[in-house]
């Protein structure tokens, strides 16, 4: 491994150089930015993904509608096969739009999701049409510099800490470290929940020397697994169940369901998997061959807008387990008032 790290080092400073070039030239504002009237808030990350942006996107949705904002999302799409700007409705499909966007458009039906390759374009049909919209959020978009935010929230896996890290392919960083000075707020995301105080100050201190901005820390939380033919809920002590990951980071997951059930045995594929009926078909002998009486499969909340649409699975126990996050020693409200501070802001 460190003899490829070693062949890899020149590429990567190679192309590190070319994102500092980028970077400065929109600093420089040679390559323009677009401003817009409404306050835009970006999500994002230094590394490749498995974060938790989709998650804390969620978390933002629910703090400004519960302070009566009304926020729009615009995504990517990643994986879909479509391009362009679509807006998504109820009827929409994982190859239409992608698994993440159509996932929150599931549990936010009154909030408007758009996906869209040029964010700026997305930007503005999302405000032509909706103009009742008072923020909008920019998913998976820190590197996107087309767009003038007010706020930029990057997000860094407490597994997989940015500062200790390094640009692609050597590391998984999309650029520099000190690209986190960009950032209004930096989050911690997977910590566990009790985190000893001194090693969150250790944390805070490393991400001290790259950024000036706030940082918190927050916790996955698991719901009860939720069944997705009757929508009822289980409890998952004594019983056996075959887990299905598509996602970038599945090991946190893992582990929460080691330590609540009797055993697990995991399928893994590669993050934003497109199943296939062959997929069901091997997915389907595989828990037939569990011998445990008390059986179900259990999958993520992303993974089942992609499962769901195999039919060989129809009649299966398939459940999925729905995740927020928490932010550690209760600064919620502290959060809350950075973010407002910083979508009333008019100087960009």
């Amino acid at each position: 491994m460190r003899y490829l790290r070693f062949i890899f080092f020149p590429f990567a400073l190679l192309y590190g150089f070319v994102l500092f070039c980028r970077n400065k030239f929109y600093d420089w504002q040679i390559f323009k930015s677009v401003s817009f009237p409404k306050p835009v808030i970006v999500i994002g990350n230094l590394s490749l993904g498995g974060t938790g942006k989709t998650p804390h996107t969620e978390m933002l949705i629910k703090l400004f509608e519960s302070v009566n904002k009304t926020p729009a999302v615009l995504s990517r799409g990643y994986g879909r096969s479509t391009k362009g700007f679509l807006f998504l409705t109820e009827k929409s499909t994982v190859r239409e739009v992608g698994d993440e966007p159509l996932m929150m458009k599931h549990k936010f039906k009154k909030t408007v999701f758009a996906v869209s390759e040029n964010r700026a374009n997305g930007i503005q049909q999302i405000l032509g049409k909706h103009k009742h919209t008072d923020i909008v959020l920019l998913d998976d978009a820190f590197q996107h510099r087309a767009v003038k935010a007010h706020a930029s929230i990057l997000i860094t896996d407490y597994h997989n800490l940015f500062y200790n890290d390094f640009v692609l392919p050597v590391g998984r960083l999309r650029e520099w470290k000190s690209g986190a000075k960009r950032s209004h707020v930096i989050i911690v995301s997977k910590c566990p929940a009790d985190l000893p105080n001194n090693e969150q100050e250790k944390i805070k201190s490393e991400i001290k020397k790259h950024s000036a901005a706030p940082v918190f820390l927050t916790k996955l939380v698991y719901g009860k697994p939720m069944n997705i033919h009757s929508n009822e809920s289980t409890d998952l002590k004594l019983t056996d169940v075959l887990c299905i990951t598509g996602i970038a980071k599945p090991q946190p997951f893992i582990t929460y369901l080691k330590n609540n059930t009797s055993s697990v045995t995991h399928l893994a594929y590669t993050d934003h998997y497109r199943f296939s009926v062959a997929d069901a078909e091997h997915i389907e002998k595989k828990f037939n061959d569990m011998t445990s009486n008390n059986k179900i499969i259990v999958t993520t909340e992303k993974d089942i807008t992609r499962l769901k649409e195999v039919a060989p699975l129809a009649n299966l126990p398939l459940y999925y387990i729905p995740i927020e996050v928490d932010l550690l020693n209760n600064t919620y409200n502290s959060f809350a008032n950075i973010l407002s501070q910083l979508t009333e802001k008019t100087d960009l």
